[in-house]
């Protein structure tokens, strides 16, 4: 996950959907919950997945 991560803020580290969080920390949380990199979280696309 580590590397997912690395690619995400890589793309761009834009503010997140909690207080406090990145983008990517959001997306990294979510993938935490799932065990998969999601490719959006309400419409805003979560770089670096899986191609």
């Amino acid at each position: 996950m580590p590397e997912v991560y690395e690619r995400c803020t890589d793309a761009g580290n834009e503010p997140g959907f909690r207080y406090g969080a990145t983008h990517c920390q959001s997306c990294y949380d979510e993938c935490w919950k799932t065990g998969l990199w999601p490719t959006d979280i309400d419409g805003q696309q979560c770089p670096g997945g899986p191609q």
